[in-house]
Formats: structure tokens, C-alpha cells, sequence
């Protein structure tokens, strides 16, 4: 990543900047910049928009009008369909002259389209269908008032960042959210890898004892044996019954007999809790109330009370703060490693760290670091390090 570096206070000014335009756009709700627009249309009509805009209702949730594509013989062939009437089809150049409009952007990678049209309307009114439901599902704030009175948080979460770059991709990822035109880099450029044990960030040891929140297929598992093959324990929990059972089969195959794994999710206490699909097909969050499944939740403090833990990693599509919660002895009393995303919700950027903050003391204490490791809005990590590590 070749990122040029500002001052702290260069940095602060853009802030500021950008909070003051999305205070004044209300661009920081994805859901309130389609709410405003005269003129919404979704941009995709490929494999993506097949299974997602008719099944999940795209059309009266967000109030859609019109349909466009490239691919201009795909435009005259859903002309066609019945299951669209009622909705126009325009191309490019006939969306271009739209007036106050919001564009939906049902695309895997959406960054080439997106380029395409912020120059028209600017990059806020562009919107991937991805990031839009990641708002909707995880209820957003809309008001003006309550975004005002973040203000003073989000600047004391980036003044907590340990090192430029932390500052840098802070206000960078502020940016490209909510006022694209401040960013000075786009996702892409943000991009590093590895993600959850970043080098200049993460050091394991033969002694990790490592809990995996939103363990998934096993992903992070093979990232962190192919780091260190040699480690104390190993607990993944992945509290989908497709994703686990892979997870399972991962885990067993790799020979680890330290490495345990669990059909439960994360919470901030131990109950059994509802969870819906996201609008990926193997992504789950206990925030969604649509294709709703069962599960058991735990608190770690329960269910890992005797243990030693060294690193927690979180990614558990918006139930971050109250795993954490529930993590909170462990916290206070062994300050193991952490590496917590922070995008599902808008307000995780700043609230997460502040609250890991309020457990340092004297005795325990964290540096912060912040990485973005996609080429969109997904997978900005918090990693809090005890400074006795480093």
C-alpha cells in the first residue's frame, strides 16, 4: 500500500470536512439518500440482479423506477418480462440525463460502474446494492440530530489511532462512506493483507490462544495455521449450520487436535437468538428478520471462563459491540490481542475502540491500529495490541 502520509492535524481538518457535508447531505444513511431522491434506479441487470432484486423485494423496498445495463440486448430482453412491468428501461446515456437521482449498483464488484457515473451526480448518489442493505438491515440512523451528536466522538476514536497510517485509513474510510469527493484514496488503494494478522500489526506465538468469532468455512483457520502451525488452542464458532459444517470438516482435516469448534454464535449473553441471510448467499446476521433460522448464542465469559485467551478475532456481521460486551471479563483481566470489524455499523468505527478504551488501566493497556483489507466498503479491522507486546 503506497499511501502518502498527512499531519494528524491535515487529517482532522478533512474530518471535519467530510462530517460537515454529511451532515448536510445526510449522506451518512445510504437508506436516507434513496429515501430523498426523486429518481432511483438500479444499474446491473446480470447474475446478482437475478437473484436478489425479485426475491428480496428491491423494488418497493427502495422505491426503484427504473432499470439500466450496459449490455444493451439485455435491456430489451427484461423489457420484455412481465415480472418488471411497470419499471423503465433506460440505458446509460438516458440515465445520465436524469435529474436528483440515486443509483443502485447490483453488481459483485461494483467499482468500474461506480467510477462511471460519479462524475454525473457525484459519488454519494451511487450506491452498491451490498452497502445499502448492510444500512437497512443493521438500522441505520437517519436523523440529523443523533449523526450531530457523533461528532465529538468520532474525532476523540481518531485521535486514540496509534500511527499515521491507523489515522490515515480512519478518515479515509469516513470519507469514501459518506463524502467520496474528500477521500484522497479509494478502498482499493486502502487494500492490505493479510487480513485479522496484518505484520506490522499482529505477532503470533507458540502460545496463541486464538478465539475465532464468525469463524465461517474455516478461512480465518487456515490463515492463522498458515502463519503459525504451532499454537496452544484454537475455538471457532460460526453459528450458520452449512457454514459450520464446513468450518467442521476444515478443522478436522487439518489434524489439529487443539483446534475445537462450536455451531454457536456471539452475543453479549448466553441465550438462543434468530438470524437472517444477508444478501450474499453464505452471509448471516443476527440483525436480519428476513429467511430467519435458530441458533444458540454465547457470552465468551461464560463459556470460556477458565481459559486463557491471547486473541480474539470478531467478524459477526454487526453483533461486534455486544460479543465484546460479553467478552468484558476476559477483556479486564487478560487484555488478550484483538481484531474487530468495525464497518457493518456506521457508528463501530468510532464506538468499538472507545469501548475497548474504557477498559485500559494501568496494568493493561492497548495501542490501536486500523486496516482495510477490500476493495469496498467491507472489512475495515480494528486491532487493539497490549503495549506490554509490543
Amino acid at each position: 500500500m503506497n499511501i502518502g502520509q498527512q499531519s494528524k492535524e491535515q487529517l482532522m481538518e478533512k474530518l471535519k470536512h467530510a462530517f460537515a457535508y454529511a451532515m448536510k447531505r445526510q449522506s451518512f444513511s445510504k437508506v436516507q439518500i434513496v429515501k430523498n431522491a426523486k429518481n432511483v434506479c438500479v444499474f446491473g441487470l446480470g447474475r446478482y440482479f437475478e437473484e436478489a432484486f425479485l426475491k428480496q423485494d428491491v423494488r418497493n423496498r427502495f422505491g426503484v423506477r427504473y432499470l439500466c445495463d450496459n449490455n444493451i440486448e439485455r435491456l430489451r430482453t427484461l423489457e420484455g418480462d412481465p415480472r418488471y412491468k411497470g419499471l423503465s428501461f433506460l440505458t446509460p446515456k438516458e440515465l445520465c440525463r436524469l435529474e436528483d437521482v440515486a443509483v443502485i449498483f447490483m453488481l459483485g464488484n461494483p467499482n468500474s460502474a461506480v467510477r462511471q457515473f460519479s462524475s454525473v451526480w457525484g459519488g454519494v448518489n451511487c450506491i452498491a446494492y451490498n452497502d445499502l442493505v448492510l444500512d437497512e438491515v443493521m438500522g441505520a440512523q437517519t436523523s440529523q440530530e443523533w449523526f450531530a451528536a457523533q461528532q465529538e466522538r468520532m474525532e476523540q476514536a481518531f485521535l486514540l489511532m496509534e500511527d499515521d497510517l491507523s489515522r490515515t485509513v480512519y478518515v479515509n474510510v469516513f470519507c469514501n462512506r459518506v463524502a467520496p469527493q474528500f477521500a484522497d484514496y479509494t478502498y482499493e488503494d486502502l487494500c492490505v493483507q493479510p487480513q485479522y494478522f496484518p505484520h506490522d500489526v499482529i505477532t503470533l506465538t507458540e502460545e496463541e490462544c486464538f478465539v475465532d468469532c464468525g469463524a465461517y468455512d474455516g478461512d480465518t483457520f487456515a490463515a492463522f495455521t498458515k502463519i503459525r502451525n504451532k499454537f496452544a488452542r484454537y475455538w471457532g464458532f460460526e453459528m450458520d449450520a452449512h457454514n459450520y459444517s464446513r468450518l467442521r470438516e476444515h478443522v478436522k482435516k487439518s489434524g489439529y487436535t487443539q483446534a475445537e469448534c462450536f455451531p454457536y454464535g456471539v452475543w453479549k449473553e448466553t441465550t438462543d437468538l434468530s438470524y437472517g441471510r444477508m444478501s450474499s448467499a453464505d452471509s448471516y446476521s443476527i440483525f436480519n428478520t428476513r429467511e430467519l433460522s435458530r441458533t444458540h448464542a454465547v457470552a465468551l465469559d461464560d463459556f470460556l471462563a477458565d481459559e486463557k485467551i491471547t486473541m480474539i478475532k470478531m467478524d459477526i456481521e454487526g453483533a461486534e459491540m455486544n460479543a465484546l460486551a460479553g467478552a468484558e471479563g476476559i477483556l479486564k483481566k487478560q487484555a488478550p490481542k484483538l481484531a474487530v470489524c468495525v464497518y457493518h455499523k456506521q457508528e463501530d468505527l468510532f464506538a468499538i475502540i472507545q469501548y475497548i478504551h474504557s477498559f485500559d488501566t494501568e496494568q493493561h493497556s492497548y495501542k490501536y491500529s486500523l486496516r482495510h483489507h477490500s476493495d469496498q466498503i467491507t472489512e475495515t479491522v480494528l486491532y487493539a495490541v497490549p503495549k506490554e507486546d509490543t
